[in-house]
């Protein structure tokens, strides 16, 4: 089985992460490029799909999260020993489902999708102090979401909703916004300089100004670029008519130098939208060629 993660916590030459399909935290050297098992998580077996995910470091300890099951918050050392568990309200027993955390003055704040809530703990004595709750009217059938820092503001979005949660860190205030317009939920949120993009399951990129109540969509996208699909002999082929996706076109997006770089999931050019000219171009690869494999 090999040994993966959909995300890594990076400081300088060292990294940690929590394997997707292990109940275990490793640690890599990149200077060395080596890694080694730092931990054995607590868990009913040692392999299984994403049981923890999500992974903080502060000073010199690790905070490990449940995802696809019923736990707590794990506070383990550099050299992988268990130095204490926070135990997480959840007295139906349910998957917590960890998708994101923010670290901030002494607290984590933590997106807990499989309760409905936003937890936040106080790494002082490290308790749960306050939750706030979020999408309860909301049938979640996709397990991801994303919680970004923008000024003294935290913001929440999930694929199954176009509601968007700010939480702000002056005052603990929870307040939410309906973005019409956006159609069956928020894939990719990031911040654009001053206001948002966002992408959903439809072939569009989302500008949102928050101050102005404003969005502006785009889809003038290039002729050539399209999504590769397998035909029913497992062939490769490109698709570049189909206009809606249900697991969302594009991943992750970074706004540099006043361009807006978007990186897709299994399509077949990188973008990037000028955000003066607010035209979409392409980055084309030199000999770049995918097949089945790739």
């Amino acid at each position: 089985m090999d040994i993966w993660s959909e995300n890594i916590l990076v400081d300088k030459d060292e990294g940690w992460f929590v394997g997707a399909q292990h109940s275990a935290v490793f640690h890599v050297n990149f200077r060395t490029q080596e890694y080694e098992l730092l931990s054995i998580l607590p868990s009913d077996e040692l392999y299984g799909y994403e049981k923890y995910e999500c992974c903080d470091k502060i000073d010199k300890v690790l905070y490990i999260f449940p995802r696809h099951i019923d736990g707590n918050v794990l506070l383990i050392d550099l050299e992988g020993k268990l130095i204490q568990e926070i135990h997480l309200p959840n007295p139906e027993k349910k998957d917590i489902n960890v998708v994101g955390t923010y670290a901030y003055n002494d607290k984590i704040y933590v997106m807990a999708l499989g309760l409905h809530k936003i937890f936040v703990l106080d790494l002082k004595n490290n308790t749960v102090i306050r939750d706030y709750e979020i999408y309860k009217e909301v049938e979640i059938t996709d397990l991801n979401g994303n919680m970004i820092r923008k000024g003294e503001n935290i913001y929440c979005t999930i694929p199954d909703s176009h509601i968007i949660y700010k939480l702000s860190l002056k005052d603990d205030s929870l307040d939410s916004f309906t973005i019409h317009g956006i159609e069956k939920g928020i894939h990719s949120f990031e911040t654009a300089g001053d206001i948002f993009w966002i992408t959903s399951k439809s072939k569009c990129i989302y500008l949102w100004d928050e101050v102005k109540k404003s969005v502006v969509q785009f889809n003038a996208f290039p002729k050539e670029f399209g999504r590769y699909k397998f035909d029913q002999d497992h062939h490769l082929y490109l698709d570049t008519d189909t206009k809606f996706f249900s697991e969302g076109f594009f991943l992750k997006g970074v706004f540099l130098n006043g361009y807006l770089w978007v990186v897709p999931c299994c399509e077949n050019k990188i973008l990037y939208l000028d955000m003066i000219t607010l035209e979409i171009k392409v980055l084309d690869l030199i000999d770049e060629e995918e097949d089945a494999y790739t």
